[in-house]
C-alpha cells in the first residue's frame, strides 16, 4: 500500500504517557505498529472509514492485552496509549483524526480514532 518512512521510538512524543514508555511493553507496542504490515493495515481501514486500528485490534488485545488491562496503571492509560502511538503515526504521514469509532467486538480498547487524508484549506 504507502510507502511509510521507519520511524523510530525517540520520534515518539508520549506527553503524559511518558511514565509507561519506561516499560518495555511500550516499545514493543510501537514496534509493532510501526511494521509495514501493521501500517499497511492502518491505512486499510482509513480507507474504508473505520478505526484505524480495526484490523489491528485482535493481535494487539492478545499479545499486550496483559498491559492493557494491568490495575498497575490509572484507568485505561495504556489503551489510550496505543491510540495516540496511531495518532502520531497518521498525522506524520498527511491523516488528520475527525472522529472516534466504536469497537465494539473488541476486549479492552473500546473506542479509537477514524483518520482521512488531511484536508489543506487554501485562501
Amino acid at each position: 500500500m504507502e510507502n511509510f518512512p521507519l520511524i523510530d521510538f525517540k520520534d515518539y512524543k508520549p506527553g503524559r504517557f511518558e511514565y509507561l514508555t519506561k516499560y518495555p511493553f511500550a516499545r514493543s507496542i510501537w514496534d509493532f505498529l510501526t511494521t509495514s504490515d501493521s501500517l499497511d493495515l492502518m491505512v486499510k481501514a482509513v480507507t474504508e472509514n473505520k478505526p484505524a486500528i480495526f484490523y489491528l485490534i485482535d493481535k494487539i488485545e492478545s499479545d499486550f492485552g496483559t498491559w492493557l488491562i494491568s490495575k498497575e496503571f490509572p484507568g485505561d492509560d495504556v489503551c489510550v496509549l496505543v491510540n495516540n502511538m496511531i495518532l502520531q503515526l497518521l498525522e506524520s504521514r498527511g491523516y488528520e483524526h475527525f472522529s472516534c469509532g466504536l469497537m465494539p467486538f473488541a476486549k479492552f480498547i473500546k473506542s479509537s480514532g477514524v483518520y482521512r487524508v488531511k484536508v489543506l484549506i487554501s485562501n
